[in-house]
């Protein structure tokens, strides 16, 4: 409660209060996830010492929140500390929420190809996975990629049409008139129709 309304001292105290503390992972959970919540990762990671010193197991929500963390943060290097921790350290498989954190932590630095790679170990990606990624694309400015994550989102969701719309704004960026042209034309031929609030390339002549 007190984490929700950014009183961490507060919350601090009453984990401090306990001299013998739960070995319940879902105590440590609620410290940890409330000083990512207010932005004070590195309380939150010296917490997380305390709970491996005091031999509690981490869950896979520890990890969430820790992953969650990195990627806010961009701390690469970190994340994937944290990511092979949770398999050779505590032989906790990473679900598909892990995964996310990763493939977005990966794709705001930059290391686009690292995240493609990560999906690729998906049975099932979801089409947020795709999103992300294809959002990561936009921000960096990689047609390529951008373009592969477009199709698969879009095999993912046929009817959506913001997959096209991010693509198309990717090759404006870039002064590919002609490929924003090719994919407005897609999304004609398609019947789908951008969101409002979105162009799908600007007048070249401006």
């Amino acid at each position: 409660m007190y984490m929700k309304c950014g009183q961490s001292s507060w919350a601090r105290r009453i984990f401090d209060w306990f001299q013998i503390k739960p070995n319940d992972p879902a105590f440590w959970n609620a410290i940890i996830s409330g000083y990512g919540r207010n932005g004070d990762n590195e309380s939150a990671f010296g917490i997380f010492d305390q709970m491996l010193e005091a031999k509690v197991q981490p869950n896979a929500a520890t990890f969430t929140s820790l992953l969650s963390m990195c990627s806010h943060t961009g701390s690469v290097d970190k994340g994937w500390q944290v990511f092979r921790m949770m398999n050779i350290d505590f032989g906790l498989k990473p679900n598909p929420a892990h995964f996310g954190c990763m493939i977005d932590l990966l794709g705001r630095t930059g290391r686009l190809y690292e995240a493609r790679e990560l999906i690729q170990e998906l049975s099932e990606p979801s089409g947020a996975v795709f999103a992300s990624l294809l959002g990561a694309c936009e921000s960096h400015l990689d047609s390529q990629l951008g373009k592969e994550m477009a199709i698969k989102l879009s095999e993912l969701e046929p009817e959506n049409p913001t997959p096209f719309v991010i693509l198309s704004k990717i090759y404006a960026a870039l002064g590919r008139w002609e490929d924003a042209e090719k994919i407005r034309g897609l999304m004609n031929d398609k019947t789908l129709r951008k969101l409002p609030g979105f162009s799908f390339i600007k007048n070249a002549s401006k």
